[in-house]
């Protein structure tokens, strides 16, 4: 699977998993050391707006296509 494919399967497979209590995108995020990403964030819909982490996507697939060739 390439990299688009990917990104769209998990983003996909999140938001159906969180249906409406979540908002789930996909953004590019630049690291303080230049290195820039793709990341998923979720945020939760509740009264709090608490920050949320960004998974590092650009990782999870590098993770995916290793499980493939091993």
């Amino acid at each position: 699977m390439e990299y688009q494919e990917f990104k769209v399967v998990v983003l996909d497979g999140l938001q159906k998993y969180y249906k409406e209590e979540a908002e789930v995108k996909i953004s590019k995020v630049l690291k303080n050391n230049g290195r820039s990403y793709e990341g998923i964030q979720i945020t939760f819909k509740t009264e709090l707006r608490e920050p949320v982490p960004m998974i590092d996507l650009d990782y999870y697939y590098e993770k995916y296509e290793k499980t493939l060739f091993e």
